[in-house]
């Protein structure tokens, strides 16, 4: 018996729980235009997506690797880009199992890009 087996985890690999948060760089009002694009990427109402603008907290975040992952990698990676298309400085952050990390949008895309 292997020693996977006898801890009962059936020989499964422990997968790092990987977070992924987008959130703008300055506290903005956003336009309601913005707010209706942001709310049919991210599937926030609007009401949260205001206060996370204004206050500078993350506007999406998503576990990969679970059981949503085909559905969280896009809805991140949507985001980001949809704010960088309107003139928004965004704050990317990776958290694998630990303290938050800032990464940039390529790095982004490099993470989803293995993770799918």
């Amino acid at each position: 018996m292997s020693d996977d087996d006898a801890n009962g985890t059936g020989g499964i690999e422990h997968q790092p729980e990987v977070v992924i948060s987008v959130a703008l760089a300055e506290p903005l009002t956003p336009s309601t235009r913005l707010l209706k694009a942001l709310n049919r990427t991210t599937g926030r109402s609007l009401g949260e997506l205001q206060r996370a603008a204004e206050s500078r907290e993350p506007v999406v975040t998503v576990s990969l690797f679970g059981a949503d992952h085909l559905a969280a990698a896009p809805r991140v990676l949507g985001t980001a880009e949809l704010l960088v298309e309107n003139g928004l400085a965004i704050e990317v952050y990776d958290r694998t199992d630990g303290a938050p990390e800032r990464i940039d949008l390529p790095t982004l895309r490099q993470i989803l890009g293995e993770a799918g």
